[in-house]
């Protein structure tokens, strides 16, 4: 309810810089988002006496990384019902400004379901069985959403139903409550809302919102301007401040509101301690790129768009860490604080989570900076994230068929779950984790012999073979020291043969164990584990390759083979690469993360001259078989 009505606060703030990009339906992109929320609020009151608070639990918290088509709590999630006015009022205030604005662009049908579905909400919420206190649930580690006033909430419903209806009871009930001003703007706090709309209407209501504005601008910080004190989840409340300033300025053209709104647009864009833009863009070389988001996670996607929570207080931070470890080592670490932090680390859920609520409240800050004159012209034109385009220095395959490889699984703590050998290779291991144990688990490990232990001279591995599609495989690379099992990783997403990247700058422990920072000095093992109970899945491990970059301050390492770069079938003379084979094949160029760069069909005996690419480059041939690999720069 809080996104839903902040998208369309942005929406009635500057409806001519919203377009149509990736909305599928007539509606702009905003538009579109903001429907799709206020058809799921239409479902949350069924019947007189069931209102739902929320869907899930602290189950939630207990899953592992996965996907939505992976997620085992599909359908089976308990939904939270009370009669609670701190959810209703709210829910009410965001489907009666939906049914405005909806009525506005012409959708009558919409504005009647949405205003009709208020009211009966908000009437619910005035009987005397309702709860006079907010419902949420207790967990063992901490209350989930609680919200503990229900008059600024209760009042915004209230105003928002006069505004669509024109029914001056409304209005009424909304002064009734006498919602005073605030030091806050976030998910558990309205009273600027409130009294901001009220201000149309009423003189007192005006002179608390200014009030409070008032409040906000007295504590900026004179060299950022940040409003409001390090918290979890400052940006939110800043943003929130900020478009309130927007909207106060626009009203009576107080310079004070204009300079708070445009620092923390500002501030969000990256004048800031650390020198990040908290909103991810690739047009931006100072973006954020790692959020604490699963699906991120998983795919290694760039995270377009998406606000990080951003600076957290050191105190409550520090007190988190037991559940996220240790952050890794960054140059932007010269720029914390005793007083707040940042870490731009897709395990770190206090500063960069990303949630719609902050979505939602920097939408709304921008659509306030931005034109009001003149229609946004629909762009899609985001350029490519270009983090890993890396130059590359040395690569060093290991020479995995000489290591020993061993399987284990949940067996040894009573589970049931399956590792065992394809008949086809040794290289191919079929996994299925099974329910019986506590902790479910299939893997398998490749051991190092000494000699090839030390990867202090290389900044990643390269690992080429077949991850089944949407296979979530998490990948250790486990130094000796730790001797709890929380090794460092990452989670990757099966694509087929595409080739997994991992750098050591990106793996983390999972923070079951002992925080541990990450050292490449002694490496005895590898690990792939498997934990999915929704199917199985088959790994092979056809190589894997160290890499090195350019810039990287170690040059002790050396190769321990060399790549052929020609053999009977085919051969390649700097540019000039000539197929020999029996019958014509496609030959393509990948970049170091399996991104094709290059395709083109040979007939036998055709030469032809390879095109130009920056960096680390794969040749492969038939069958995906690797023809040959080089840097650039040695062609």
């Amino acid at each position: 309810a809080n996104t839903v009505y902040y998208l369309l606060e942005a929406w009635e703030a500057n409806p001519k810089v919203f377009t149509k990009v990736l909305s599928s339906s007539e509606l702009p992109d905003l538009l579109d988002e903001a429907y799709h929320g206020l058809n799921y609020l239409m479902k949350v009151y069924p019947s007189p006496d069931c209102f739902v608070i929320q869907v899930g639990n602290h189950l939630d918290h207990d899953q592992p990384l996965r996907l939505p088509e992976d997620d085992v709590l599909d359908g089976k999630r308990p939904a939270l019902c009370a009669i609670s006015p701190v959810h209703m009022g709210l829910t009410a205030a965001a489907l009666a400004k939906g049914a405005s604005v909806f009525r506005v662009i012409g959708r009558e049908n919409d504005s009647e379901r949405f205003i009709s579905k208020a009211l009966s909400i908000y009437e619910r919420a005035l009987k005397p069985d309702a709860l006079t206190t907010a419902a949420f649930e207790r967990d063992e580690t901490n209350d989930f959403y609680h919200d503990n006033t229900l008059k600024d909430n209760m009042a915004l419903g209230a105003v928002e139903l006069f505004k669509t209806t024109n029914d001056s009871s409304w209005l009424t009930k909304a002064l009734s409550y006498g919602v005073t001003e605030g030091n806050w703007i976030g998910w558990t706090t309205y009273n600027w809302s409130v009294n901001n709309a009220l201000g149309k209407y009423d003189s007192a209501s005006i002179l608390k919102a200014k009030k409070e504005l008032d409040h906000f601008i007295g504590n900026m910080d004179p060299l950022w301007g940040t409003p409001l004190d390090y918290t979890w989840g400052s940006l939110l409340g800043w943003c929130g401040a900020g478009a309130a300033a927007g909207e106060t300025f626009r009203t009576n053209g107080d310079n004070r509101c204009r300079e708070l709104h445009l620092k923390m647009v500002d501030y969000l864009f990256g004048r800031n301690n650390w020198g990040y833009s908290f909103l991810a863009s690739t047009r931006l070389d100072n973006t954020i790129r790692h959020i604490y988001n699963t699906i991120y996670q998983l795919t290694d996607k760039f995270p377009q768009g998406a606000v990080a929570l951003g600076p957290a207080d050191r105190k409550n931070h520090d007190a988190m860490r037991q559940y996220f470890g240790t952050p890794p080592v960054s140059v932007s670490n010269s720029f914390q604080t005793s007083k707040a932090v940042y870490y731009d680390w897709n395990k770190d859920f206090v500063t960069s989570e990303t949630v719609t609520m902050s979505q939602s409240y920097a939408i709304w800050l921008l659509a306030l900076a931005s034109d009001t004159l003149n229609h946004a012209l629909p762009d899609s034109s985001v350029p490519v994230f270009r983090e890993n385009d890396i130059e590359i220095d040395s690569i060093v395959k290991l020479p995995i068929d000489d290591f020993d490889w061993y399987l284990y699984s949940d067996n040894a703590d009573g589970g049931n779950s399956i590792a065992r050998w394809n008949d086809t290779t040794f290289r191919s291991v079929y996994l299925e984790p099974r329910e019986g144990a506590v902790d479910l688990y299939a893997g398998f490990c490749i051991t190092l012999p000494t000699k090839y232990q030390n990867m202090s001279g290389y900044d990643g591995v390269i690992i080429h073979g077949l991850f089944e599609t949407g296979a979530n495989v998490r990948v250790d690379i486990c130094m000796k020291s730790v001797t709890d099992y929380d090794y460092h990783g990452k989670s990757i997403i099966g694509n087929g043969t595409e080739p997994k990247t991992l750098f050591f700058k990106d793996i983390s422990q999972q923070g079951f164990g002992k925080n541990m920072a990450f050292s490449s000095t002694k490496i005895p093992q590898i690990n792939f584990n498997y934990f999915s109970t929704v199917k199985p899945t088959t790994i092979r491990i056809d190589s894997i390759q160290l890499i090195r970059f350019k810039n990287h301050s170690s040059k002790t390492a050396k190769p321990f083979i060399t790549i052929r770069n020609h053999n009977i079938q085919w051969k390649r003379i700097n540019r000039q690469f000539i197929w020999n084979g029996a019958e014509p094949a496609v030959f393509r160029i990948q970049d170091m993360l399996g991104r094709q760069l290059w395709r083109k069909m040979l007939k036998p005996g055709e030469a032809v001259i390879l095109p130009k690419f920056p960096g680390y480059q794969i040749l492969t041939g038939p069958g995906g078989m690797v023809v040959d690999r080089w840097i650039d720069h040695n062609l």
